[in-house]
């Protein structure tokens, strides 16, 4: 028989017995009385008519080897929606509070809070107190070589605080 997880029955039923027969041994070692009785919380996904068979399963076992062990299992749902993100990850270009590397002759680094394509059009073409931009302006080289691919983010951050110490770190 094969269980829903797509594992031989006799393969699970032998690690519960490996891992009961581990655990009994741990709680027996520590000293425990034979006639004290010591409760273990499981928690188990919900997977319909199989928790009901598993739980019988380990009570079985429980009886069969721990007499004294007393296991309650705790199912909780489980969703698939667990399992990934329905969210699209944003673009590298539309993310904003980037550390980001220019590849050039002198290789600077920089941060911005704004998006980051839009920090990049500024350094390339409009903002004439960057130091990328003058640079640019310096080196005729450098400014036929430069383009928007010539920007890497490093790094990103949830705060400017946090932004400032990843310059700083990564600088």
């Amino acid at each position: 028989m094969v269980s829903p997880t797509l594992q031989p029955a006799h393969l699970i039923e032998r690690v519960i017995n490996q891992y009961l027969t581990r655990v009994e041994s741990e709680v027996c070692s520590v000293g425990c009385v034979p006639d004290k009785v010591s409760t273990f919380y499981l928690r188990l996904p919900y997977i319909g008519h199989y928790s009901g068979v598993t739980q019988k399963r380990i009570r079985h076992l429980i009886k069969r080897y721990c007499n004294n062990l007393d296991i309650k299992l705790i199912f909780f749902s489980f969703k698939i929606g667990n399992l990934f993100s329905a969210k699209d990850p944003i673009p590298s270009n539309l993310r904003s509070s980037v550390v980001y590397k220019v590849s050039c002759a002198d290789c600077n680094v920089g941060e911005t809070t704004r998006h980051f394509s839009t920090h990049i059009l500024e350094h390339l073409f409009t903002d004439r107190a960057s130091h990328v931009y003058k640079h640019l302006q310096q080196s005729e080289s450098c400014r036929n070589l430069c383009s928007a691919n010539c920007f890497s983010t490093i790094d990103n951050a949830t705060t400017s605080f946090q932004l400032k110490i990843n310059v700083k770190s990564t600088g």
